[in-house]
């Protein structure tokens, strides 16, 4: 890419106090240790020794920026906490898994299993048709590769049409039985249970020195700051499996430049919610980092990189026997290793790898916001002009008294202790012409209130350069710690929405993308989704009221309520595997759920059952429909309405009303 090292141009660095923070150090005899380094005490330019790609600003100097300026950091501090400071939850990918009882899930299964075996005929019947072009023969059309079909017409023969074999008991027209149904859920319910236990058991232990989610937090600090972060991968040597993650400071980290080389790496390929094993050979270019603090250097490689990298020079190997050679033989000796993997976060530039922050448009604003807190603060401290003056006429002022006013003004009206001085000129009596009489000095005090400022300057353009910078950030003034005049419940509401829905979502998809695509895979996780948690933005009441409308009508379901109240509250809130709920509320409190089943089993040995199950579902509802006529009709002759009760329910409702009486009208 030949505009990568191209910038608008690059900023000066400020000196400022240099932190050198120690990385974590994870030892374990079955775990890659961590290579990247802890931080920098000298900035070094010597990236572009490594063939790392130039940013068009210096990060460091971004960073020591926000640390000067007070308005950029509470935007960035803002996404911190709204996008990655809510905590996550894993959420399976298809509604239906979550009832792997329910008929939605079988037929789900079998529409799975059916779309699976159409793709392996398909593939079956183009490997078999390359083999055959290969070979020099012909395609077959019908049959097992290389066999007659069932078309074949035998010498002085005549063509025999094909024979159709019957369909087993159970089985429907694409060779999907019930057992096979069955034996897939059954697989499906003992993985999911697997992989949740596997889900919760990482993230809670895959950083050593903190949370995931403070990982998350420092990393987006990171990218809001200078355009990057990054996350390295520790690997368990034995299984392949991803145990460990560990921060790297965004600004020690440079992508090499893209060397254009296409590599040929394997992805899964799942075809259907249940496919397991498939894989794909795709052509890919993966990208290197480098790492820099002081004159050391650590290369990595980007996830799912199949090439031998050395993690001391970045250079490319065949194999690892070829990288441990003997320096005098091309290799970098027995203490040579590979290099980790590297996840690495940044926002989107075309131009570069390395993109500026979001806020980078207004960096003028920033260091003006600056300039302009720095005069007020000299001006304020300096305290340049008196409170009063006191004039002296009718005299005259001598040429060290002159002197002496200057270093006053100079001396004692600078700084705090000089704010509520006033200044003193002393005059000699000054002799008349042609008088030896001398005119009496005459003294008048003016006050110099209003030419001291009462307030600081740059105050509206202070407040338009925060507006600025929190319009690159797009955030309302109430997220960056301001507080509107005309704030209330109402703009609140609409002003958390609108960060809601159109910043801090759509990030938060984004970053959960890539840990489905690089971290989920590598701990054995394909049937849940990393989801983050959005803030609790439902009042408890609105959703209560939902609730209470809803429930009564059947518009909800009871797992559905527990669902709802999960994502409300940010709590994992344990499952409802009662058939009960998964049935109307209404028809619960009636009696008709308990005991029930929602599809009637379909095997044959269970038909006289499931007939008798039905005849009890249909029995209550008779009851239950005598039960309603009776309260109507006892209702509407108290109101002084005498209808025909026959006329109005039918033959079913009268029969009732005579079998039951008056005891089931009360």
């Amino acid at each position: 890419m030949g505009d990568e090292n191209k910038g608008t141009g690059t900023a000066s660095a400020v000196d400022v106090r240099q932190i050198l923070a120690k990385a974590a150090v994870m030892t374990g005899r079955e775990v890659d240790e961590p290579s990247a380094l802890a931080s920098m005490e000298e900035r070094r330019d010597n990236y572009g020794d490594s063939g790392a790609v130039d940013p068009p600003y210096d990060p460091e100097s971004l960073l020591n920026y926000i640390e000067l300026t007070p308005h950029v950091a509470p935007n960035i501090s803002s996404y911190q906490v709204n996008i990655e400071g809510y905590g996550f939850r894993a959420v399976l990918i298809e509604p239906w898994m979550s009832d792997l009882d329910s008929q939605e899930a079988r037929d789900a299964v079998r529409d799975a299993l059916q779309i699976e075996r159409w793709v392996e005929e398909e593939e079956a019947a183009l490997a078999a048709a390359e083999k055959a072009d290969g070979d020099g023969g012909t395609t077959p059309t019908d049959g097992e590769p290389g066999q007659p079909d069932s078309t074949t017409v035998e010498p002085g023969g005549e063509a025999e049409p094909p024979v159709e074999e019957p369909e087993a008991e159970g089985e429907d027209n694409e060779g999907v039985t019930e057992a096979d149904i069955d034996e897939a859920i059954e697989k499906l319910r003992v993985q999911i249970r697997r992989e949740k236990y596997l889900f919760d058991a990482f993230f809670k232990n895959c950083c050593s020195k903190m949370s995931f989610v403070k990982l998350r937090r420092v990393t987006r600090g990171d990218i809001e700051a200078h355009g990057w972060g990054a996350w390295e991968m520790l690997i368990q040597k034995t299984t392949g499996k991803l145990k460990r993650l560990n921060y790297i400071p965004g600004y020690t980290i440079r992508p090499l430049r893209d060397e254009g080389e296409l590599v040929d790496a394997v992805e899964p390929d799942p075809i259907t919610p249940i496919s397991e094993g498939r894989e794909i050979s795709v052509p890919r270019r993966f990208r290197r980092y480098v790492q820099i603090v002081e004159d050391k250097k650590v290369y990595f490689k980007s996830p799912g990189d199949p090439r031998i990298v050395s993690r001391q020079t970045g250079k490319i190997y065949k194999s690892v026997a070829e990288m441990r050679r003997p320096k005098d033989d091309g290799g970098e000796g027995k203490e040579a290793t590979e290099a980790n993997e590297l996840i690495y976060f940044s926002l989107h530039d075309p131009r570069t790898p390395c993109p500026p922050p979001r806020w980078i448009g207004n960096l003028l604003a920033v260091l003006g916001v600056r300039e302009a807190d720095e005069l007020n603060y000299f001006y304020l401290d300096s305290s340049a002009i008196p409170p009063g003056i006191l004039f002296v006429s009718g005299g005259k002022v001598p040429r060290e008294m002159k002197d002496r006013l200057e270093q006053r003004l100079s001396a004692e009206f600078s700084g705090p202790e000089g704010k509520n001085k006033i200044f003193v000129v002393e005059a000699h009596p000054m002799a008349q012409k042609g008088n030896d009489r001398t005119m009496l000095p005459t003294m008048e005090f003016t006050s110099l209130r209003e030419a001291q400022q009462t307030d600081a300057t740059f105050t509206k353009y202070d407040e338009r350069s925060a507006d600025r910078i929190g319009a690159s950030f797009r955030l309302p003034p109430m997220l960056r710690g301001y507080t509107p005049k005309d704030l209330n419940r109402a703009t609140a509401i609409a002003a958390l929405a609108f960060a809601e829905t159109q910043v801090f979502s759509p990030e938060r998809d984004d970053v959960d993308w890539i840990i489905d695509k690089e971290i989920l895979p590598r701990i054995g996780v394909r049937l849940y989704a990393f989801k983050s948690n959005p803030p609790a933005t439902k009042s408890p009441e609105e959703i209560a009221e939902l609730i209470r409308v809803a429930a009564p009508q059947g518009g909800i379901l009871p797992y559905e309520i527990r669902t709802l109240l999960s994502e409300a509250l940010n709590v994992q809130l344990s499952t409802i595997d009662e058939q009960w709920g998964y049935w109307p509320m209404a028809m619960t409190l009636a009696g008709l759920g308990r005991g029930a089943e929602v599809a009637p089993s379909t095997d044959a040995g269970e038909g006289e059952g499931s007939l008798n199950q039905m005849g009890k579902v249909v029995a209550r509802l008779d009851e239950l429909q005598r039960r309603v006529e009776a309260v109507i009709t006892d209702e509407l002759r108290q109101a002084g309405y005498n209808l025909d009760v026959h006329a109005v329910f039918g033959d079913t409702a009268a029969e009732g009303k005579k079998g039951d009486g008056e005891g089931d009208a009360e």
